[in-house]
């Protein structure tokens, strides 16, 4: 049975909705930042760069997987101890650097994607006129950057050569 009584405590207007007690607002709490995420980072403004002056710029590195796929398919190639590429010539200057999966963990392979990128920084000019494709190979975890840097150079005489 009901009780009646429940009945008439009932009313017919809606209560007024309450906030959260579990949600702040901003002006309850002055130490937390205003909006969703708070105040953005101004390291640009005060002149600090993540990336450093010597860093590859964005229109040298080649991103499309389009070009990619022709380097690799219709490429000329040329292999090293460390590393083989793929290249051609007479387009504008690019390069990518890529390390397999057979290559071991991501560390390694961010590794050799690191001692590939310093060598070409320190061994090939920027206006050669190649777009080319570095494909680091198990070797070049156990190859020094000088020897490394030795077999770019190998590299950039054979295409000046050719």
């Amino acid at each position: 049975m009901k009780d009646p009584q429940h009945e008439k405590n009932i009313s017919t207007e809606s209560e007024k909705t309450e906030k959260d007690p579990r949600i702040s607002c901003t002006h309850e709490n002055r130490r937390w930042p205003s909006g969703h995420q708070g105040q953005t980072c101004k390291g640009s403004a005060t002149g600090f760069s993540i990336k450093p002056a010597f860093a590859l710029s964005d229109h040298v590195r080649i991103k499309k997987s389009e070009t990619i796929d022709t380097l690799f398919n219709q490429g000329e190639k040329y292999g090293s101890r460390s590393f083989h590429i793929s290249f051609i010539r007479n387009m504008p200057s690019g390069v990518a650097f890529i390390a397999g999966k057979k290559l071991g963990i991501a560390v390694k392979r961010m590794r050799c994607k690191r001692l590939l990128r310093e060598a070409y920084r320190l061994s090939m000019p920027n206006n050669l006129g190649i777009q080319f494709i570095l494909v680091a190979k198990a070797q070049i975890l156990k190859t020094s950057l000088p020897d490394l840097c030795s077999e770019m150079e190998r590299f950039r005489r054979y295409i000046q050569r050719h």
